[in-house]
């Protein structure tokens, strides 16, 4: 039976799909154990079987060389393998299994043959990991209509739901691996993004970490000749384990016991939420600092007013959070569906999208759209010098420019008389924009060969960046004299390119995945 449209929220710690009901409204679609959300994580427990979810999660404790978990942190770097068994699994394939689990138990759920998906990323994604992103449901044997930013998600089932219009929002989302914040306008269900920042290392395991630090030292401090847990990946798996779970008690208590083991000695020790607070006060307050920086962005693009601000992402449940968002910034926080909010969003634009291409269905489907905003400025490197020994970056799409964007720089030219190629270096920033390589990172290249005889030092050559919605980037290249050009769109470094999926996917696909 065909499908409709399914929308995934493929996060760093939990994921969940989600579609259209009957009525038109987004529903979640529990996991084959009866969870609304599955934790991100991969046990490989042989060769052929391969376990995601809760029980992959449990086996951190006694397995914890055969778990993968936030590989989410890790979309479109090349340099990162899980390896286990003598293979190398990347990102794009831990992901891909954890896509293959959704919707193999949505799919019997429904009676559907899912093929269909909106798969969501963090706003603060750059072309590499939205490019790995993709690769992961293609890897899953999915058509991927598109992927959409996390916030925006959220803002599309919140504005559907509460039905605003001409409403300026700002979404304030703190998952488990990643933080963004985003302001954006709804209006008569069109999102428009006015900017978007954040930190794609920054969020709860980062929490657990802290907690884990502080009841090692605390253990220590009181069976100082049983050794540091830390030194034990097993038990250093466990102790991350109680952190998130006693991370979310406090969340509703002021205070727990924790007992932590070791060595054959055991001890209690105190967790209070004020001291969790503490610990972790340079945490909260980066989100707040990476919050404001995108508040000044908004006004400086003509938005100084926020009429709403949504918590989205498991971690804003944090008291600490609404606290300091309150404090900062005057607003009243509403704590919005934080775990489920993105997949919701994901799904209404997945039928919307539908709709759009001529699909019809037998349910009211709600019109929405959404032009997100580039999270990084994107540019070429040029030579600045004669000898051809100073580079520098040179941006030809500027972060927050709403997208579709093209550009075209015609100030481009030869370094020398009489060349015969152009070599051609696309970057994208790390994090603001600056003309030095260390802060920007390559990620296309090409060049344009054969150029005519006798052209003279500094002849043009025109630089086309086309960036479509989904942040797809193609670059070309022009000697305009001869017309020779190069087209650069499907070479994005650290991402796999067809031919690589194709072959992983043939060995991925005779995996057992439950």
């Amino acid at each position: 039976m065909a499908s409709r449209v399914y929308g995934i929220d493929l996060g760093t710690t939990y994921s969940c799909i989600s579609y259209v009901d009957e009525s038109g409204r987004p529903v979640i679609l529990a996991n084959a154990e009866g969870e609304q959300t599955t934790p991100s994580v991969v046990f490989f427990e042989n060769a052929d079987n391969i376990v995601v979810g809760t029980a992959a999660k449990n086996a951190t404790k006694a397995e914890a060389g055969r778990v993968a978990a936030f590989v989410k942190r890790n979309m479109g770097d090349a340099s990162f393998t899980f390896d286990v068994d003598g293979k190398k699994y990347t990102p794009e394939e831990v992901s891909s299994l954890i896509l293959r689990k959704l919707v193999q138990d949505a799919g019997a759920m429904t009676g559907e043959t899912i093929t269909d998906v909106v798969i969501t990323c963090p706003a603060y994604f750059g072309a590499p990991q939205r490019e790995a992103t993709k690769n992961a449901g293609k890897l899953a044997g999915l058509n991927v209509k598109r992927i959409i930013d996390e916030p925006v998600a959220a803002a599309i089932a919140y504005g559907v739901r509460e039905k605003l219009n001409d409403e300026v929002v700002l979404v304030y989302d703190l998952g488990g691996g990643t933080f963004d914040v985003t302001v954006m306008r709804l209006e008569q269900g069109e999102i428009n993004v006015i900017c978007t920042g954040g930190d794609h290392h920054l969020g709860g395991k980062d929490w657990d970490e802290r907690i884990l630090n502080y009841l090692v030292e605390e253990f220590m401090k009181a069976e100082p000749a049983s050794g540091d847990p830390r030194d034990d990946a097993q038990s250093v798996q466990e102790l991350l384990l109680q952190a998130e779970s006693y991370k979310r008690s406090l969340s509703a208590r002021e205070s727990t016991k924790v007992g932590v083991s070791f060595g054959g000695a055991r001890t209690q020790i105190e967790l209070t939420r004020e001291n969790v607070e503490e610990l972790t006060r340079d945490l909260t307050e980066r989100t707040i600092e990476l919050t404001q920086n995108v508040l000044q962005e908004a006004a400086s693009r003509g938005v100084p007013r926020v009429d709403k601000l949504l918590l989205v992402g498991g971690s804003s449940r944090m008291p600490v959070i609404a606290r300091r968002v309150k404090e900062t910034f005057s607003l009243d926080p509403q704590l919005f569906e934080p775990d489920l909010a993105v997949a919701k969003g994901a799904a209404l634009m997945a039928i919307s999208i539908e709709v759009s291409e001529g699909r019809k269905f037998s349910f009211p489907t709600p019109k929405v759209s959404a032009k997100i905003a580039c999270s990084h400025a994107l540019g070429l490197v040029v030579v600045t010098d004669d000898e051809g020994k100073n580079e520098e970056v040179v941006y030809l799409i500027h972060q927050n420019t709403q997208m579709p964007a093209e550009v075209v720089n015609t100030e481009f030219g030869t370094l020398r008389a009489n060349q015969s190629t152009v070599y051609i270096r696309v970057v994208e920033s790390n994090d603001a924009e600056s003309p030095s390589l260390d802060a920007n990172h390559q990620i296309l290249e090409g060049e344009i060969a054969n150029l005519p005889p006798n052209l003279p030092k500094g002849a043009p050559i025109h630089v086309t960046f086309g960036l479509r919605e989904d942040a797809t980037l193609n670059v070309r290249a022009i000697e305009p004299s001869s017309g020779r050009d190069l087209v650069m769109n499907a070479s994005i470094e650290g991402v796999l390119n067809d031919k690589e999926i194709a072959e992983k996917r043939r060995d991925l696909i005779r995996k057992n995945v439950s």
